[in-house]
């Protein structure tokens, strides 16, 4: 039986009305026989403590319940009646996954590797393997695009060095530079401080046998690293967020809006991550060059979302860009930017704001994780930026015009060749209020609606003083029996829904706001509708591309 066919018989029983039917009934049977066996569940468990998602009406596989706890909610609330393929209780699984603490069989081939890819992308993957190999070639035979001398060989053969030197005379599990590379993968995924990395590499000092050569302080160790690249910019912002002291006005001494002097002691510093190179070390990675192709090359097209390539947004952004679309490798991004406190503590003052990047051309399991998400910018701010976000997304946007206009020279590891990468951005996650801050239209008041603008119904109430947003039957079909009823305001609701904006009318909307000028001394404009700004989104005017 082939999986259309599994998905009907699924069906048959899930739109069963009678949930005390024998059909119904045999049917929840069948998910609870089909659940706990595949999903993988501790051994150590007993049986009845057992736990999967609830495909339930109610829970919709949000909460975990055991087999029994499941079975009544389905007899009682019925099953999601959509969820023909179980992808929450084993029936899904990807055909690859790493676990992120695991460095994995071969470790040490990674490190050479990862120098390789990282230093000479000229190189095809059987060289790199042949050069593993022969552990008597020297350093500087291996130096194809460098030459003798340079910085890029000297940052080269440092790397060699600490890769082929092991911690300690005695030790073959780790070399220098993987040895510290561990550490720092320990240290970013369980929060430890930089104080408490120095620490720990002071008691490695002392407790490692004699001749151990091991870093003495987070900033000798990082030093080591930073050669293999992503590093990060530092940008100094007015504390008035009215601009960057960036580009042409990185020597100013004064915010040429407010007129406030730069604070040199205690700057307010936005830390941007170029993105370029991390788009480029995908396709120079051979282990994720060819999984930036899946959306295309390996991606089943049968009608269900299970992928943003599957949504119609994506393909319509394919047809009105048909030179992106013609090569699989252009990069499709996301972004998603909220706020939130790094310290933990609710009564703190201050807030970071974190702008990250997806990348959508991987498959489904890794284009969520946390490996492939990309961080962008890191937007220092103690109540939030606002309106103001946009003075900090100046670097991130710059570049990804650069990237969609004019694109970057890449090297592509799983064919060994060069490419043009081109990269769009086709949407923004966030919530509410930060929708607010992205787009410039704000969220509050009697127009808060981004989909009904102008036209919001909505009334403030006497005694609460907040707002409330009426008229939602518009929405309705124009027979549906609550559009007649008068128990909602008292009145028949005849109206069809709001008239869409589309793009052109909103620029047109803000073509006024395009010279106002961002800071918090700067007063907003007075408006009819609820735009605040013009987005700097807006400014990307999308073109045909290359």
């Amino acid at each position: 039986m082939d999986d259309s066919d599994v998905q009907k018989k699924r069906l048959q029983w899930m739109e069963f009305e009678n949930r005390f039917d024998d059909l119904y009934v045999n049917g929840v049977n069948e998910f609870h026989d089909y659940a706990f066996t595949n999903l993988a569940l501790s051994s150590d468990i007993e049986e009845e403590d057992k736990k999967v998602p609830c495909p339930c009406n109610r829970c919709n596989n949000s909460r975990h319940k055991t087999r029994e706890e499941i079975y009544n909610d389905l007899l009682l609330n019925g099953i999601v009646r959509s969820y023909v393929r179980w992808i929450y209780h084993g029936e899904y699984k990807p055909p690859f996954k790493r676990s992120r603490n695991d460095l994995g069989e071969g470790s040490s081939d990674d490190i050479f590797r990862m120098i390789h890819e990282r230093f000479s992308p000229g190189v095809s993957n059987n060289d790199v393997d042949d050069d593993l190999d022969e552990e008597q070639q020297s350093t500087e035979a291996s130096l194809p695009k460098y030459t003798k001398g340079t910085k890029e060989a000297r940052i080269f053969e440092n790397l060699m060095r600490d890769a082929h030197k092991t911690s300690y005379p005695s030790c073959d599990e780790f070399s220098k530079l993987s040895f510290i590379l561990k550490l720092f993968q320990i240290k970013c995924m369980d929060g430890m401080t930089n104080k408490a990395f120095t620490s720990m590499l002071q008691m490695f000092k002392s407790a490692l046998p004699k001749g151990a050569d091991v870093p003495s302080n987070y900033y000798e160790a990082r030093k080591m690293i930073t050669d293999l690249g992503f590093n990060y910019e530092k940008i100094e912002a007015c504390e008035h967020d009215c601009m960057l002291f960036w580009k042409e006005n990185a020597d100013l001494e004064k915010c040429s809006i407010c007129g406030t002097n730069r604070n040199r002691s205690c700057p307010k510093v936005l830390r941007y991550f170029p993105l370029k190179p991390r788009l480029q070390r995908l396709f120079m990675s051979s282990k994720t060059s060819n999984d930036m192709r899946w959306h295309f090359d390996k991606r089943e097209d049968d009608g269900v979302l299970k992928h943003p390539a599957d949504s119609e947004a994506w393909k319509h952004f394919d047809k009105e860009h048909t030179m992106f679309a013609s090569d699989s490798r252009n990069v499709r991004l996301g972004l998603a930017s909220d706020g939130f406190n790094p310290f933990g503590g609710l009564r703190s003052e201050y807030s970071i704001w974190p702008v990250v990047l997806v990348v959508y051309n991987l498959p489904p399991w890794m284009c969520m994780k946390q490996p492939y998400s990309i961080l962008s910018l890191l937007i220092p701010e103690k109540s939030g930026p606002d309106n103001n976000i946009d003075v900090y997304l100046q670097p991130l946007i710059e570049e990804l015009k650069e990237l969609w206009e004019t694109g970057a020279m890449t090297y592509d590891a799983s064919q060994n060749s060069y490419f043009h990468m081109h990269a769009a951005l086709l949407w923004t996650i966030n919530d509410f209020p930060a929708y607010a801050n992205l787009s410039g239209w704000s969220t509050k008041g009697y127009k808060a609606c981004p989909r009904c603008m102008n036209e919001t119904s909505s009334i403030r109430l006497p005694n609460q003083g907040s707002c409330c947003y009426m008229d939602t039957r518009r929405f309705l079909p124009t027979d549906h029996k609550w559009r007649f009823s008068k128990s909602f305001n008292g009145k028949i609701e005849t109206r069809g829904p709001p008239k869409k904006t589309s793009g052109y009318d909103i620029l047109t909307q803000v073509r006024d706001l395009e010279d106002m000028k961002f800071g918090k001394n700067e007063i907003s404009p007075k408006r009819d509708d609820n735009w605040k700004k013009k987005s700097i989104f807006f400014n990307c005017l999308i073109g045909v591309p290359f």
